[in-house]
């Protein structure tokens, strides 16, 4: 496996990345943990460090499977997940990509993922509200260093990336 920076942050990441959306199947398809496990475990023997996940991929169950499958060796994981989505209910402001939101957003994902930090956390969908720089508003960014502590990097996908791909778009979040 070869390894190339993430963005200006000095971060090793594998050149290819692990997409979790598919792990577990509570949409009615996806893969079940044991067969979630054999692809995390494959590309973990291949080299790779670089996982990627979201906080409503698979109803949380992506980043449940996430928790279990890297204990023992999470400091060797490079890990990404995203917010903004979240279950339909009475909350007008459960979900996107205000301050409120990626609060309990962050809060959630870290008990899922059984970890105390996440590696790169993105923005899923950019809204109208979304700061038009390219950077998180720097109320909820900073709220999140300085309250939290648990973001290393948070940034953005790349206007033209298409998703999660565009690395020029990682900003260096934490001292």
């Amino acid at each position: 496996m070869k390894y190339r920076l993430l963005g200006n942050s000095g971060l090793r990441v594998s050149e290819a990345s692990l997409g979790t959306m598919t792990f577990g199947d509570d949409w009615g398809w996806g893969s079940p943990k044991a067969e979630a496990q054999k692809v995390y475990e494959t590309y973990r023997d291949a080299g790779g460090n670089f996982i990627d996940t979201a906080n409503f991929y698979t109803n949380g169950t992506s980043e449940k499977f996430l928790g279990e499958f890297m204990q023992g060796h999470r400091d060797s994981v490079v890990l990404a997940t995203k917010y903004s989505n979240a279950a339909p209910g009475n909350d007008p402001n459960a979900a996107g990509n205000h301050r409120k939101s990626m609060m309990q957003a962050v809060e959630a994902s870290l008990k899922r993922l059984q970890t105390d930090y996440i590696d790169l956390y993105w923005v899923h969908i950019c809204g109208r509200s979304h700061a038009r720089s390219g950077r998180l508003g720097s109320p909820g960014q900073d709220s999140l260093h300085r309250h939290l502590g648990r973001s290393r990097l948070v940034g953005r996908p790349g206007k033209y990336s298409g998703g999660a791909s565009g690395l020029d778009t990682v900003y260096r979040a934490a001292a």
